[in-house]
């Protein structure tokens, strides 16, 4: 996002015409976290020690994003997420972008795990909060 968005100057307009196509705002926003995420407000400040005009224009681009999305989606209350600083602080740290999502998915395995062990512990299948739009399943063939 901040690479199409590209200087500060363009950062409203690109913000305002995703929200108007009904496209995400990559980094924004959480099913949890109604306010600031706190991994983020965390990351926010590793990214400040790092330095850099990349975050200079990434909490610029926060600023103008949070102003646009509290305008046009009223009550939605959408802040950075853990992922908006994530990707800032793995840039500035000069790891590759391509290996932006195993680093960041390898930070994750062990509440994976968690989850995993949990549902054993329990006996029971945590289902998550998710609507499969998939494909219908095979359907049985019934016996003569």
């Amino acid at each position: 996002m901040l690479d199409d968005i590209a200087t500060q100057g363009r950062a409203d307009a690109w913000l305002r015409a995703a929200v108007h196509n009904g496209d995400r705002i990559m980094g924004f926003g959480h099913r949890v976290y109604k306010t600031d995420d706190p991994r983020s407000l965390f990351l926010r400040d590793v990214a400040r020690q790092l330095g850099g005009p990349l975050v200079d224009f990434a909490e610029q681009v926060e600023r103008t994003a949070v102003g646009v999305l509290t305008e046009l989606k009223p009550g939605r209350q959408l802040y950075t997420n853990v992922e908006f600083f994530a990707g800032v602080v793995m840039h500035t740290c000069g790891i590759p972008r391509d290996m932006f999502t195993p680093t960041f998915a390898s930070g994750r395995t062990i509440g994976w795990a968690t989850h995993v062990m949990e549902q054993a512990a329990d006996n029971r299948l945590i289902r998550p909060a998710a609507r499969y739009v998939g494909r219908p399943p095979p359907q049985q063939v019934p016996a003569r």
